[in-house]
């Protein structure tokens, strides 16, 4: 499968959203406890050029945030088929407005004062905060749609977890559930899902209730923007037992799920393609004599490729390779056990 006369072939999984959708956030602009959204952001010169999107026409229901971690009961809660739908701006996917901001040697803090007497019950955690950033947050919206990224136990696990409440005066909050592990201190974390946090260009907060995005546009809005909603939750291309199949210069980008899925496949080759904005693995591929080269693989929810095949007992090689690749800002969302490669 091959372009015909070199044109561009790209799978989307995606909605085109009419620039004239954007307009500017006003004074007019209410959240839904009723205060104004620019008295709710911190920064003042994202607060000049804070716009919206009303996503109601595109969406019927826009997914939540994933809880994980472990009920009382000892259940665990883990949201395995979850994937983000994600605002795609001028091929660029808007980031969750966050706290400290996705900043070299300064994207996290330690947590501190832990109060955690098992891992199936809530945990209370607490964070430095010399400026009091944190008590410019609405205590009600953080309880309702803030998340914490946070390193449970140990530095190579963390996980996405629902904040319970927050105590700005005691720079501490609780973890709504259990975690996956006993909390630990001295490990990072950062708040995110926080609408007062829109202070970079990029950055954005959806109102899931209301179906409303806000954004710090990365460039000027001047009615040319190519917007996408990433919509599609399945799998692109599906094959099982196939064989003898080429994909060269096909493109697959913005959707939730998986661009490729495949079983017992062998010789297929994936060409000189790009894969991006995907909202779980870009593709899981499992055969013999799969060959992968010349891809861009970028900007996935969880890992890059997931390659297996041959037969260990019997030593018989899969003849699988991976080659002249470049795989970059994988695992966006479910951020341990997601390599680029496995």
């Amino acid at each position: 499968y091959k372009a015909y006369n070199n044109e561009n072939v790209d799978f989307v999984g995606s909605q085109k959203i009419s620039a004239n959708k954007i307009s500017k956030v006003t004074e007019d602009d209410k959240d839904k406890y009723g205060n104004k959204i620019l008295d709710r952001i911190i920064d003042e010169q994202a607060k000049g050029k804070l716009y919206k999107i009303d996503l109601s026409e595109y969406t019927g229901t826009i997914p939540s945030i994933p809880e994980y971690g472990w009920n009382s009961n000892g259940s665990p809660i883990y949201s395995s088929s979850w994937s983000a739908m994600d605002l795609i701006v001028n091929n660029e996917r808007l980031t969750d407005a966050r706290w400290p901001n996705d900043e070299p040697d300064n994207a996290m803090v330690l947590s501190e004062r832990v109060v955690c007497a098992d891992q199936t019950q809530p945990s209370k955690v607490g964070y430095p905060d010399p400026t009091g950033r944190t008590a410019l947050w609405n205590a009600q919206a953080v309880a309702d749609d803030g998340m914490v990224d946070l390193h449970v136990a140990y530095h190579w696990y963390s996980n996405i977890y629902k904040i319970g409440s927050i105590d700005a005066a005691d720079k501490s909050f609780m973890t709504k559930y259990g975690t996956s592990y006993k909390t630990a201190p001295n490990l990072p974390l950062y708040f995110f899902n926080i609408l007062e946090e829109i202070d970079m260009p990029g950055e954005s907060f959806i109102d899931r209730e209301r179906k409303i995005a806000y954004f710090y546009p990365t460039h000027p809005i001047d009615g040319t923007e190519e917007i996408e909603l990433s919509t599609f939750n399945g799998v692109m291309i599906t094959m099982s037992g196939a064989k003898y199949i080429t994909f060269d210069g096909i493109n697959f980008r913005n959707s939730r799920g998986t661009f490729i899925n495949t079983s017992g496949i062998d010789h297929v080759t994936i060409n000189d393609s790009v894969m991006a904005h995907g909202g779980r693995n870009a593709a899981n591929l499992s055969g013999y004599n799969i060959t992968v080269n010349g891809c861009h693989i970028y900007d996935t929810g969880y890992g890059g490729i997931s390659i297996s095949g041959g037969d260990r007992n019997k030593l018989v090689s899969s003849n699988n390779v991976i080659s002249n690749c470049i795989l970059s800002d994988n695992a966006r969302t479910k951020t341990s056990y997601s390599p680029a490669v496995s």
